[in-house]
């Protein structure tokens, strides 16, 4: 279970306006921060790739980059 991302209730609030490729892409973010310590400074950001997204959600390259891109 070292994936589980849990949330608050406010977190929960705000998810509601987002679109599920941009809930996934803070869930990722999330996620990955916990795994590797990037991206919680400014000298080390965290970097999310399309190969990632379609790694952790299935799916091909070419739909994830549209994900990506509307997100």
């Amino acid at each position: 279970m070292k994936d589980l991302v849990v949330k608050s209730n406010k977190l929960i609030q705000a998810l509601q306006t987002l679109s599920l490729s941009e809930i996934r892409l803070l869930q990722l973010s999330i996620v990955d921060v916990r795994e590797t310590g990037d991206g919680l400074t400014t000298d080390y950001p965290l970097k999310l790739t399309a190969t990632r997204y379609a790694e952790a959600f299935g799916g091909h390259i070419r739909c994830c980059l549209s994900c990506y891109d509307r997100s």
